[in-house]
């Protein structure tokens, strides 16, 4: 299996949990290439197939870069499958900015599901969203 950072797993975890409760019927997994020269969406999804969700109730954005990438090509993948809401699974400290990206982007109904498992890079994430949630609000990214 690839190896996957912890803050990815915790939020697999936490999307499988929302997909096995019922209230959602497909997980969207959305990035790019990693360091490693991987395409993290393949292995998420590899990861979730592992955890007995279907392959074919997982779509994987390989594009997904960053936020608003991610963002942009969830409402064009929800326009193209006549889709118009999502639970925006993250960390807890990413979740004001991705709801952000996401109405930006044009998508009006968004629930969130936060992974709220703490880990040593939280301070450094959070001391991040602090320029970054303003940074999204004003379109400077």
């Amino acid at each position: 299996m690839e190896r996957l950072v912890k803050y990815y797993i915790d939020r697999l975890d936490k999307a499988i949990e929302v997909y096995q409760s019922g209230y959602a019927p497909l997980i969207l997994v959305s990035d790019g290439v990693g360091q490693e020269g991987v395409d993290e969406s393949i292995s998420m999804a590899n990861y979730l197939t592992q955890h007995d969700i279907p392959l074919s109730r997982i779509i994987k954005d390989g594009q997904g870069n960053n936020t608003r990438a991610t963002a942009r090509n969830t409402f064009r993948y929800l326009q193209e499958n006549h889709l118009n809401s999502v639970i925006l699974v993250s960390q807890y400290y990413y979740i004001q900015r991705s709801k952000l990206a996401f109405k930006q982007a044009g998508i009006r109904i968004i629930s969130p599901a936060a992974a709220t498992h703490m880990n040593s890079n939280d301070l450094h994430s959070i001391m991040r969203e602090m320029i970054g949630y303003p940074s999204y609000h004003l379109r400077f990214k």
